[in-house]
């Protein structure tokens, strides 16, 4: 790093949702500029009107807001180099074109319609974001002898360096005469046509304008014909620029295309409006994708046109795809959720989308995967950045997200929840405080709240081979003897409904302090561990810090909301007399485990029967008892009575 200040942008196109490439291009810049003192600028860049969406504008501010991806320059709070919309600065733009027609590096084109293509925009929302190059993509790829299929992500090794691409007619393509003195490719397996410069439609006839002189060209705009101005590629030589990650890259000028700097309305181009904005606003370095590379060059001959020093420019991998047959192509709405707003949506974090996408084209020097905000600032630099391509995996995104989730504290994660269960069971939902607590240690992702607990509205009569269980020792007849026992203790238990449901979780287990808990004799909050038939799922098998401990009837610290000092009284004898006659998960335990001890039977033995009554499920988010709590006294004796009628 020199002694220049550092000043990174995010600019964003307000053409619809944040795509996720999007956001990472911001949180880069962002960390970037933190990590070296700098400042993170904000700028909107609507110079193609035709495609900006109402309200996108809004979609970006809340993003960053959201993120806390804060910028210290904007539109909205101001600085010293605005305005920060480019529509707001258009005068500006026409004073530096006319600049470059002057000293001719810049011509007046009157062509009818000449080609402009504002698509480039680095953050453009669309997820086809590099459409327009395709065409250019498909002949480079063909030169060196392995064209990519269509969506497809061809990564192409070897001697590609100084490949020419012979020239159709009416087009210019690419030609990369070399990469400093290493092979960009074969060190990173770059796909060779992100290297493509040239953006020039095919079949589209060149622009002739160029071959006026400029007393022609200038006696025709004074006499009103509308024009455009067209930036002026040298016809021979090449163009050199450094990149931060790929290093020195030199290209023939003669591939190069004569862009459209300021089109006939007036409004100048991202291309040229881009390059302006970035000297003007004294922006040091430019983090976009590397499929951006291309676009590098013009850029360079601007800069050199105005004797301006070129920002540094950083070029990271593009964010991929696996689609369902193995293959890999750009990330877009075929392979899941790509925007933020989309994955918000779906139940995802936002700490832990800005830590996954983070880890998409960085790698940190240890093996560290969970960042804090600040952890990444400090130790996000440009040494990091990979060159290869990184292919978006949901299943990772899960894993680190139900990590964030189990860390909240539980009272947050019932409120971050509420907007997760409109459509959630009522058996769940009247006891939300419970539910949530069997999910927080279950769940990659709060829409799959409902889906859990969708079992206890969805009961139906199952197969009653399911209670023969040869490591429990069960049968059906004597499955259908417990569970006519049990029916009779369980209807002594009050359901007083104003005075426990809804209650807190210290109330639903009966607690006591831990100096009334010193016997041998206590029971387990969890159905009997031993048998999988009592297992709450396989997430709680992986988690050492489940729910409800094995020996322990509350939660476990888990559960924020129960005080640590609070376990499972030992035997129903030492409930309160209120608790012991309560619809409550201890004294529904209670009643299984005496009735255990009594016949001499596992707990897991007693359990299976409960569950597969009253849930149809061989494994449920809870205990046996949490289910029953959960259903209610009266649904929960209804479904037991149903299994006894259909056992013979």
């Amino acid at each position: 790093m020199n002694n220049k200040k550092v000043r990174t942008r995010f600019a964003p196109s307000p053409t619809g949702y944040m795509h996720i490439g999007n956001l990472r291009t911001a949180l880069y810049a962002y960390l970037f500029a933190k990590h070296h003192d700098g400042t993170f600028i904000l700028r909107i860049e609507d110079t193609d009107q035709k495609r900006e969406v109402a309200g996108a504008v809004d979609v970006i501010y809340n993003t960053l807001k959201t993120t806390k991806l804060i910028h210290d320059e904007g539109p909205d709070v101001g600085g010293n180099f605005g305005p920060y919309v480019q529509s707001q600065r258009k005068d500006m733009y026409k004073k530096y074109a006319l600049q470059l027609v002057d000293s001719n590096h810049a011509y007046y084109c009157f062509c009818q319609t000449p080609q402009v293509d504002d698509s480039e925009n680095e953050n453009v929302n669309d997820e086809d974001i590099v459409s327009s190059n395709k065409n250019i993509e498909s002949m480079v790829g063909a030169a060196l002898g392995s064209p990519p299929a269509s969506g497809e992500n061809n990564n192409s090794s070897g001697s590609t360096v100084g490949a020419t691409i012979g020239r159709p007619q009416a087009t210019k393509e690419c030609v990369i005469l070399s990469h400093s003195s290493k092979n960009i490719f074969e060190e990173s397996k770059v796909d060779a046509s992100i290297l493509a410069v040239g953006v020039s439609v095919p079949d589209t006839p060149l622009c002739i304008c160029h071959n006026l002189t400029q007393q022609e060209a200038q006696a025709r705009a004074n006499s009103g014909e509308p024009f455009a101005i067209r930036q002026r590629i040298p016809a021979d030589g090449t163009t050199t620029f450094i990149d931060e990650v790929y290093g020195a890259i030199t290209v023939a000028n003669s591939t190069l295309n004569n862009q459209v700097l300021l089109k006939s309305d007036g409004m100048p181009t991202y291309n040229f409006a881009n390059v302006i904005d970035d000297h003007l606003m004294e922006i040091s370095h430019i983090i976009r994708g590397r499929e951006y590379i291309s676009s590098t060059p013009r850029y360079k001959l601007l800069c050199d046109a105005f004797g301006w020093e070129s920002p540094k420019t950083i070029h990271v991998s593009t964010i991929m795809g696996q689609n369902a047959d193995g293959s890999i192509s750009k990330l877009s709405k075929r392979h899941g959720a790509v925007s933020f707003e989309t994955m918000l949506q779906d139940g995802y974090l936002t700490e832990a989308i800005l830590n996954y996408i983070a880890l998409l084209g960085w790698s940190p020097k240890e093996t560290q995967e969970v960042f804090s905000m600040q952890e990444l600032i400090s130790r996000f630099d440009i040494d990091g950045i990979v060159k290869s391509n990184s292919v978006f995996d949901y299943n990772k995104l899960n894993w680190l997200n139900a990590i964030y989730i189990k860390n909240m504290p539980h009272a947050e994660f019932m409120a971050y929840g509420q907007a997760f269960i409109k459509d959630l069971s009522p058996y769940a939902k009247n006891h939300w405080q419970l539910a949530s607590m069997l999910a927080q240690s279950r769940i990659s992702k709060f829409s799959e709240i409902t889906p859990l607990f969708a079992f206890l509205d969805n009961y139906q009569d199952f197969e009653l081979s399911l209670l023969e269980n040869t490591k429990n020792k069960t049968t059906k007849e004597l499955c259908k003897k417990i569970l006519t026992d049990l029916i009779v203790e369980f209807k002594k238990l009050d359901i007083d409904k104003s005075k426990y449901n809804n209650l807190d979780l210290e109330d639903v287990y009966t607690c006591a302090p831990q100096g009334n808990s010193s016997t041998s004799n206590s029971f387990v909050g969890r159905d009997d561990p031993g048998t999988p038939s009592a297992s709450s799922d396989e997430n709680n098998k992986k988690n050492p810090n489940s729910t409800i401990e094995a020996g322990i009837g509350c939660p476990q610290a888990t559960s924020r909301d129960v005080p640590q000092s609070v376990i499972l009284t030992p035997s129903l004898n030492n409930f309160s007399e209120e608790f012991q006659t309560s619809w409550a998960i201890d004294a529904i335990n209670a009643i299984a485990h005496a009735y255990a001890e009594t016949h001499n039977l596992k707990l897991g033995t007693v359990m299976l029967p409960l569950r597969l009554a009253t849930t149809s499920q061989i494994t449920t988010p809870g205990t046996a008892a949490e289910m029953m709590f959960m259903l209610g006294k009266e649904e929960s004796l209804r479904r037991l009575e149903n299994v006894i009628s259909r056992i013979q």
